[in-house]
């Protein structure tokens, strides 16, 4: 994931000009998005809203070995009739399919346009530059 977050700004007293800093490789070392899982539904798509049209399919070689939920920092994912499946908490960081040895979990975007859409919604704010 690409970022901005002021509070890199603070800790490496970088001057906040309103761009994006960072790239996030969702490692568990520093990251405290975690800490998301406990905010309400209702308040997380909006402070933390997930990609729209980003589309997680856990396919057949799913063979419930747990790798999945053992790597989600958000705990959106649990075991079900033996296959992984995602709740609506899930923002879409990919750790799972990264983490799964069998390829079960497939991530992509069903709207190419998706992403210029976001950037975009997010320029008419001027949260980006």
């Amino acid at each position: 994931m690409v970022v901005r977050a002021r509070v890199d700004n603070y800790a490496f007293l970088l001057p906040d000009r309103h761009s994006l800093i960072g790239v996030c490789f969702c490692c568990s070392c520093c990251c405290c998005m975690g800490n998301y899982r406990y905010v309400p539904q209702e308040r997380l798509d909006r402070i933390f809203p997930r990609l729209d049209g980003l589309e997680i399919e856990v396919n057949d070689s799913c063979i419930a070995c747990c790798a999945c939920v053992d790597k989600c920092y958000m705990r959106s994912i649990r075991v079900e009739g033996g296959r992984a499946v995602h709740d609506k908490t899930c923002r879409g960081c990919g750790r799972c399919a990264t983490a799964c040895p069998n390829g079960a979990v497939n991530i992509r975007l069903n709207d190419a346009q998706s992403l210029a859409k976001t950037v975009e919604h997010f320029l008419s704010l001027g949260k980006i530059d």
